[in-house]
């Protein structure tokens, strides 16, 4: 029993840092576009 609990709570540690690497790489993408998108209007625009 106690053995089952401590699997658990290491699954969802394990769950937890997967979401955060994820919100991260998507966190990154987004400036990514951002940043590309800003180049493009300053290239439109001149």
């Amino acid at each position: 029993m106690r053995n089952v609990k401590r699997t658990k709570r290491k699954v969802n540690s394990i769950k937890r840092v997967k979401e955060e690497k994820v919100i991260k790489t998507s966190k990154t993408v987004k400036e990514k576009t951002n940043i590309s998108f800003k180049i493009e209007k300053e290239n439109t625009s001149t």
